[in-house]
């Protein structure tokens, strides 16, 4: 895979993200109760500015952790994965620990191996449809397409891909990076063609 396709999947990557925060915001306040807690993460509130609470659990013996500011995957054995709302970047994090949110050490930030970079993105990715695909399963049908229609009306919002089109660019990044399209290319090629219509033999009878 080329470096600027890379570069482009995990712009996209970062797009899906910004979005899927708002819909980590929409599970909070679930009517029938918090759905982060249900699915098995850990409210902690941490000491960053914002008063925000972190989400966390244990997965495959590395941390996820999920925050308004950043979430990740930390890993002893493996790259841990780090994206920031602020910057809209994915990046490996050089440490198994999570960061404080909104403070970070920038020498454990590697932003130049992209290698490294789509390898983390995928493991944190591999918990992320885990849960989408829970979330599929135990909401109703039009659950996440409201929270969609919701994040769009927002005046800022920076909306990507619609809930059924963006799970299957995301399951393709997962499974096929070499094959899969930018996001951006992605709507149009998954819509059938039209079929061309022949008219013979049509008179026109003013």
């Amino acid at each position: 895979m080329s470096s600027q396709n890379s570069l482009g999947l995990l712009k996209d990557l970062a797009n899906a993200l910004g979005q899927q925060l708002f819909f980590w915001g929409c599970a909070v306040v679930h009517s029938r109760g918090n759905l982060l807690c249900e699915f098995g993460l850990e409210r902690t509130k941490t000491e960053d500015a914002t008063g925000s609470s972190c989400y966390r659990t244990t997965y495959k013996n590395d941390i996820v952790e999920l925050h308004g500011l950043c979430v990740g995957r930390y890993s002893l054995q493996t790259p841990s994965f780090f994206y920031t709302r602020q910057y809209r970047r994915c990046w490996v994090y050089e440490d198994s620990t999570p960061p404080l949110p909104g403070n970070y050490d920038d020498s454990l930030i590697n932003k130049k191996s992209l290698s490294k970079i789509e390898a983390a993105s995928r493991s944190f990715l591999e918990w992320w449809l885990e849960y989408e695909s829970w979330i599929e399963s135990t909401t109703s049908p039009d659950y996440r397409k409201k929270c969609f229609q919701s994040f769009r009306s927002l005046p800022k919002s920076k909306h990507w891909l619609p809930p059924n089109e963006a799970l299957s660019w995301l399951r393709q990044y997962m499974d096929s990076p070499k094959s899969v399209p930018r996001a951006k290319n992605w709507k149009k090629l998954s819509m059938p063609k039209p079929k061309s219509r022949t008219f013979k033999n049509i008179r026109y009878t003013p």
